[in-house]
């Protein structure tokens, strides 16, 4: 068959679906409440593999499997031609996609369960393997080996139930009761004494930073993520976003939605900066006051008024080294 047939075959797939081909795995994704939705899927995975079959690239289908998604009463069969016969594909509640392990409520608490196991492994090694660790030996490696683990895909994995967090930051206040020096005083001296943020501001801060990225066009994503609202006239900078209505928690966890609040608050020269470097700067002058927060309420529902003093110093040479806050103090002081 010709190779523009080949492409007529897969562009037929439902305007409805979403198709995911990186390249080690293919998925199909569909939004639906109504019985014809699951006969729409059926038929496009059925081209899909008609597809695969023309160029032989042939999908096993004894590995396929199949997440229902939200609450739904009956939860449909969906079958694929393995060796000339039919099989159904097997139902699944966890799959980890991209090093991310999502389950069908996405409650992500399976992720956070083999994350922190992981990280406390590794915590485990370094108490072993050194004998002696101060401060900036531990906190170089903590950085450097262990965080990249709870953190990593955090856009994705939002934590929304107070248990889960807790549990993700104990895994760096044990890390911090290890440094002998430090281990006599409280979770948020030990973060100061370190200059280790916590985790909770951390991900807000990751999560303004990946806006910024949306915003400023570094992200080249297509569709409409992250609507702008549609008026600017009242207080607030000019890059506001509209923040939909939900009616479940777990859309209101979503990406889009959640930082929707703390974006808006912030000032206009953050938000138009011209660098990402120049954004972070001055995002962290602003957010100083959060950096040791032990909650994500602050994040959730932000006070404009606790910004609006706020200045920011206006860098116009080399804006990417800029000095810290602390440092900036004590060459005052000097």
């Amino acid at each position: 068959m010709e190779k523009s047939q080949r492409g007529e075959t897969f562009n037929q797939v439902s305007p409805r679906v979403v198709c995911l081909a990186p390249s080690s795995f293919s998925a199909l994704s569909m939004t639906s409440r109504v019985p014809e939705g699951a006969q729409t899927l059926q038929e496009d995975l059925d081209r899909l593999q008609l597809w695969s079959d023309m160029w032989e690239l042939r999908f096993n289908a004894e590995k396929c499997k199949v997440m229902h998604i939200g609450k739904i009463e009956v939860h449909s069969d969906y079958k694929m031609d393995s060796k000339g016969n039919q099989i159904s594909l097997e139902n699944i509640k966890l799959e980890k996609d991209l090093g991310v392990h999502v389950d069908d409520e996405l409650k992500f608490k399976e992720h956070i369960l083999i994350q922190v196991e992981k990280a406390n492994k590794l915590l485990g090694l370094l108490r072993r393997g050194f004998t002696m660790l101060d401060s900036y030996s531990m906190s170089t490696l903590y950085k450097a080996i262990i965080r990249p683990h709870l953190e990593y895909g955090n856009v994705v994995w939002h934590l929304r139930h107070k248990g889960d967090e807790e549990q993700l930051e104990s895994v760096q206040r044990g890390m911090s009761k290890l440094i002998p020096d430090l281990k006599n005083l409280d979770y948020v001296q030990r973060l100061k004494s370190l200059k280790l943020p916590s985790l909770y501001y951390r991900r807000a801060r990751g999560d303004m930073i990946e806006c910024f990225k949306y915003m400023s066009g570094i992200y080249n994503v297509p569709g409409d993520l992250l609507p702008r609202a549609d008026s600017t006239t009242t207080r607030g900078h000019s890059l506001k976003l509209k923040k939909p209505s939900v009616k479940t928690s777990v859309r209101e966890n979503f990406f889009s939605i959640r930082i929707v609040n703390a974006w808006n608050s912030l000032q206009d020269d953050i938000v138009t900066a011209p660098s990402l470097n120049a954004f972070k700067s001055r995002l962290d002058k602003v957010w100083s006051q959060y950096k040791y927060e032990l909650s994500s309420e602050w994040f959730k529902s932000p006070q404009r008024s606790a910004y609006k003093n706020q200045s920011i110093d206006k860098c116009e040479n080399n804006e990417e080294d800029v000095t810290s806050t602390e440092d900036n103090n004590r060459l005052i002081g000097d």
